[in-house]
């Protein structure tokens, strides 16, 4: 980090920035279709592609929360299948919510980065997505924050592509956009976008390259939370 820029506020990005939601979500979304394969007798690379497929295409669709929206995507994956038709939905979005928890895994120091950061300026995590399972993630991930300490986009219509969450971040702090700090893995969400609104900005970029050219107020890059204190 810059030595002359220390700011007042810290938004950190949850999902491949404090854990490693890919494989998380790889890995829950193959029980799945393991499962519903071994019910219904549909190859279960076939059910996995076809579910793939149908979180593509709801990428701009908003339910009242996470689980609606696998409600809605478990019922339609269903209904494109032979053989499913006594097959429960509910209990197939249990399955998969307990599958996601179960392969929960936090980045190799992230956690102990963030409550450094917590411990040298007021913090956030902005993150896309639904606010009960953002929460539930941030619960099992041992954080204790409070409620203003945790912007989940779908909860407040905002989003951070458009810019949206971090000026929504920005009144919540109520502080100068040049004393706030973004900090995540995704290149246009979580650089770009915040930048377009004036802030600061850390990338934490894992095997990606350093990139070719940078926005204004871009403080460098990271492969992972924890090289900021190491």
């Amino acid at each position: 980090m810059t030595e002359n820029i220390w700011p007042k506020a810290f938004l950190v990005d949850l999902d491949n920035t404090l854990h490693d939601y890919r494989s998380m979500a790889h890995a829950a979304r193959a029980a799945l279709a393991h499962r519903i394969g071994a019910l219904s007798g549909t190859p279960a690379d076939e059910v996995l592609e076809r579910y793939e497929q149908l979180v593509k295409l709801e990428e701009k669709t908003i339910a009242p929360s996470a689980r609606d929206m696998r409600m809605i995507r478990i019922e339609r994956l269903l209904a494109g299948l032979p053989g499913t038709g006594a097959i429960e939905p509910r209990e197939l979005v249990v399955f998969l919510e307990e599958a996601l928890l179960r392969w929960l895994r936090p980045f190799e120091g992230a956690l102990e980065a963030f409550e450094q950061l917590r411990l040298s300026a007021r913090t956030m995590i902005v993150t896309d997505g639904y606010d009960d399972m953002q929460r539930t993630i941030v619960d099992r991930l041992g954080l204790s924050l409070r409620d203003d300490e945790l912007l989940a986009t779908h909860r407040h219509g905002v989003r951070k592509a458009d810019g949206s969450a971090y000026r929504l971040a920005h009144k919540w702090l109520d502080l100068p956009v040049a004393d706030i700090i973004v900090i995540g893995d995704n290149w246009s969400w979580d650089v770009l976008a915040a930048a377009g609104v004036g802030m600061c900005q850390i990338w934490v970029r894992g095997s990606n390259a350093e990139p070719a050219e940078a926005p204004a107020n871009f403080l460098g890059s990271v492969t992972t939370l924890r090289r900021l204190y190491h």
